[in-house]
């Protein structure tokens, strides 16, 4: 009898993130746990890829498919599925050595999560180089990335700047109302990289949520971000 076709189910988020080759083994990281996020894949890559490279794996045979977990929804042929509404995390920081200075130089820092494929580490574009901008350009690379990937999942970009954050959530529609002006009638600055972003997370709707996160504070993904950051400062 012919061997059915190999299944790989990533954990993403779960009590022990990796990939498994059974559903039963899969679904015990996931089973009753508040934010848990999972795919099935065809080929190991793409599954190590989804769970972001944790390396994880677990014994067994292939799932047959067919199945329904929770609420019914059946799980299978590739589609995503999250086991409560809990948004993913997404860190995303910025750094500036010599800040303001005549040879400033900055960097961009987004984590996904250890070893994950879209993380990264590189310089500020163009010659301003400012931390504000750096800042701007690591939500906006994160943005980005999460409307490339179209993986159904829900995210939480979490920065530790607080003028990304309103500029995104608080001032940015205001700016497009007013033909990208202040309240002083201004010119909004980072105009080339607020309208995109927002542009594009109108695009993706509810799916992403912009939030702050205290940073130096001891957070690992804020702190995994800070040193992505601060790596593609020194790339120049």
């Amino acid at each position: 009898m012919a061997r059915g076709k190999e299944s790989y189910y990533a954990v993403q988020n779960g009590r022990e993130a990796g990939v498994y080759n059974s559903w039963d083994d899969a679904r015990q990281q996931v089973d009753g746990y508040s934010g848990g996020v999972h795919q099935r894949f065809d080929t190991r890559a793409e599954a190590e890829a989804f769970a972001g490279g944790s390396g994880g794996y677990g014994g067994g045979s292939s799932y047959g498919g067919g199945s329904s977990y929770g609420g019914g929804s059946s799980y299978g042929g590739g589609s995503s599925y999250s086991t409560s509404s809990a948004r993913v995390p997404v860190y995303t920081d910025g750094a500036c050595h010599n800040n303001q200075g005549s040879n400033a130089r900055a960097g961009v820092g987004v984590y996904f999560g250890p070893g994950h494929p879209d993380n990264v580490s590189r310089p500020v574009q163009g010659s301003r180089q400012t931390n504000q901008r750096a800042e701007l350009e690591a939500i906006h690379d994160a943005v980005e990335t999460i409307h490339r990937r179209n993986d159904g999942i829900n995210y939480e970009v979490k920065t530790d700047s607080a003028y990304a954050q309103n500029a995104f959530n608080k001032w940015g529609s205001n700016w497009q109302q007013n033909n990208w002006t202040t309240s002083k009638n201004e010119p909004v600055q980072h105009r080339d990289l607020i309208e995109p972003t927002l542009n594009r997370l109108n695009d993706l709707g509810d799916r992403v949520e912009i939030s702050k996160v205290k940073g130096h504070s001891g957070n690992p993904g804020n702190d995994a971000a800070d040193k992505l950051a601060g790596k593609g400062a020194r790339g120049w």
